[in-house]
């Protein structure tokens, strides 16, 4: 999804960061999971990129294709598009479930990332002590 829909590389993303930490501006990191070409292995590859990236912040959401946005129509001729008139949308739980990808293994890959990534020991130390 990064090169297809953002045009950025992960040199690009890392080197962004690191002038960033170099200027001590805090930087908070936006990751979707659960596109639908994404595997398992591909969400716990991003949870590493993560964990190696270390922003101060991160945020997470599972993949929407919210209507009318090329992801949606992308979506609708596959035949899984959501029914917006039929379910709650919220970003930060799997809306869709994927060929590949479940639904609720989307928030549990979420969920996953979120707990490496806040209740890791360095990040601990750092926040507490």
């Amino acid at each position: 999804i990064l090169r297809k829909y953002k045009h950025l590389t992960k040199s690009q993303i890392e080197e962004g960061l690191k002038i960033l930490k170099t200027n001590h501006i805090k930087a908070r990191l936006f990751f979707m999971m659960g596109p639908p070409l994404e595997t398992s292995n591909d969400a716990y590859e991003t949870i590493r990129y993560v964990l190696k990236l270390n922003p101060d912040n991160l945020v997470l959401c599972g993949s929407v294709p919210y209507p009318c946005s090329q992801f949606y129509e992308q979506m609708k001729l596959k035949g899984i598009a959501p029914n917006f008139e039929k379910e709650i949308v919220s970003g930060h739980k799997g809306m869709v479930s994927f060929p590949s990808f479940h639904r609720f293994s989307i928030e549990w890959f979420i969920l996953l990332a979120y707990i490496c990534f806040y209740l890791r020991p360095s990040r601990l130390w750092k926040k507490f002590f």
